[in-house]
């Protein structure tokens, strides 16, 4: 069985491949990528490497204000993370209480090298919904932010920001920084929720 699943792997693959190599073909013309740098292009880069420091696992603390210069709702929780899919992409489970609620969530990492952007997709069971967010890298490794939007039918139109801020090799600190809330606009950002993670000690 592992065999057949092998060969089966491999035709698909191989389609896969051959499909690329069509589609390029086609494009043609001044400046099209030729095969060799379409296939460089899906290999992991070094924005995936720091994207791998994030492994592990983590203790957190979550802090979360329901509006802007409130008290914050306090919990903790943990975190574990690992690098799949070839080293593309940074999978990051968690899971913790909020408004006396057990909650889980996971998070999908990665970046785009054909765009030059960071992605994020989110799922917790806070609702049956995902977020997704997309950012450029910019100039301070150490500082990745990635904006995102979500027309909820009862809200309406959410805008957002994701900023991970890599302060060392055991600690990184998650925020949702929240630009559009419905009718209300927050030019200057309104910090919703901030994780501090820090690395467990064997």
């Amino acid at each position: 069985m592992q065999a057949r699943n092998q060969v089966i792997a491999a035709l698909v693959l191989g389609g896969v491949l051959l499909m690329t190599q069509k589609l390029v073909s086609q494009a043609g013309g001044e400046g099209a990528p030729s095969m060799a740098e379409v296939m460089e292009l899906a290999q992991p880069g070094e924005e995936h490497e720091l994207l791998a420091t994030l492994a592990g696992d983590w203790e957190m603390s979550y802090s979360m204000w329901m509006e802007p210069g409130g008290e914050p709702m306090l919990s903790r929780g943990t975190g574990t993370a690992r690098m799949i899919l070839g080293g593309r992409f940074l999978e990051l489970h968690s899971d913790g209480s909020m408004m006396g609620m057990k909650t889980e969530s996971l998070q999908i990492l990665g970046f785009d090298r054909r765009h030059g952007e960071f992605t994020a997709v989110g799922f917790d069971t806070m609702g049956t919904y995902s977020v997704t967010a997309r950012g450029p890298a910019g100039p301070d490794s150490k500082l990745i932010s990635m904006s995102g939007t979500d027309e909820d039918p009862q809200l309406g139109r959410q805008a957002f920001r994701f900023e991970i801020e890599i302060k060392s090799a055991d600690e990184y600190v998650f925020s949702v920084v929240i630009t559009e809330l419905g009718p209300q606009k927050f030019p200057d950002g309104y910090k919703m929720v901030e994780v501090v993670a820090r690395r467990k000690k064997a």
